[in-house]
């Protein structure tokens, strides 16, 4: 498949564990640029396979499409070709959605992952499946479908219908917390077309079928969610196992409200920059900090990546 003039193969899209790059900011508010160069830097050392700009876990939808555009742009120059990078929409018009795409496409990201529209009154399937046409004519990268929103989760036979009847549209992060839900949308569309988000779970997503990941539990303990993936392909059960019980020890303690915020303590206490969410969010207090240093504590070999391995 060829190359558009950014650089990204429509169509493709990359596998493996991508991490969802939180968002710095500072007291007053504002994006902290050298946090975040240094937040992509500490995440590449873990050995991701890529970074994913503005999505839930990055606040993305706090930010402007100004603020948007300039994250992709620290993120792409930093990153330099090293590893993919996606980039992040949530929001509600076509309007909206086809300017976001239309700013983007600048940028030589990999994929763009666009929400579904999701304030109160969603359309009928023939609107979506014309919004998410319009995402992907106005983006120079494929877009996936972002089917986060617990409220508005697109049901397995429209996503098909969306992948169908939408050229450029590629795959789906699903996450639905049902394992049952995630078989069937492995089973409308197939596991290549399919990031698991699934954060307690992934480990069975892999098992299940899937391209790789997109979840939140990837920035908070990148080295070991690198490590499961591998242990996954590589056909090591015990090991599958353990990092499994590890990272859903963590994701009691980072789910629910806050998470951005829980994330960030995460990140920090594991070795990243430190920095703070924005208002009216507030920062992780000492309590969940201790929770998260206990189960840090039970594995304390899982936050680094000991060896290449396989990729």
């Amino acid at each position: 498949m060829g190359l558009d003039e950014t650089g990204s193969a429509r169509g493709a899209h990359p596998p493996g564990v991508l991490a969802p790059l939180t968002t710095p900011f500072d007291a007053a508010g504002d994006i902290d640029e050298r946090a975040f160069v240094a937040e992509i830097e500490w995440l590449l050392a873990q050995q991701v396979d890529g970074v994913v700009v503005g999505g839930s876990t990055g606040e993305g939808y706090t930010l402007s499409l100004d603020e948007l555009a300039r994250l992709v742009d620290l993120a792409t120059a930093t990153v330099d070709g090293r590893r993919p990078v996606v980039a992040s929409i949530i929001a509600d018009s076509t309007r909206a959605v086809v300017a976001g795409a239309e700013r983007l496409s600048r940028f030589p990201l990999a994929a763009l992952q666009v929400t579904p529209p999701h304030y109160i009154f969603p359309p009928d399937d023939d609107g979506f499946v014309a919004f998410y046409r319009a995402a992907a004519a106005a983006s120079a990268a494929p877009v996936v479908v972002y089917n986060v929103l617990p409220w508005m989760q697109l049901a397995p036979a429209l996503l098909a219908r969306i992948i169908a009847e939408a050229p450029g549209v590629v795959a789906v992060k699903h996450s639905a917390k049902d394992v049952g839900a995630y078989r069937e949308v492995i089973a409308a569309i197939g596991a290549p077309r399919v990031y698991a988000a699934i954060d307690d779970r992934l480990g069975d997503c892999y098992a299940i079928g899937a391209v790789g990941s997109i979840a939140a539990i990837n920035a908070a303990a990148p080295a070991a969610n690198v490590r499961l993936w591998r242990a996954c392909r590589t056909g090591d059960a015990a090991e599958t196992a353990r990092i499994g019980r590890f990272l859903a020890d963590l994701w009691a303690v980072l789910t629910g409200n806050q998470l951005p915020a829980r994330v960030k303590a995460a990140q920090t206490l594991a070795g990243a920059p430190a920095s703070r969410v924005r208002a009216p969010m507030v920062d992780a207090d000492g309590e969940v900090r201790r929770a998260i240093e206990t189960v840090f504590a039970r594995a304390p070999d899982l936050l680094a990546v000991t060896s290449v391995g396989a990729r």
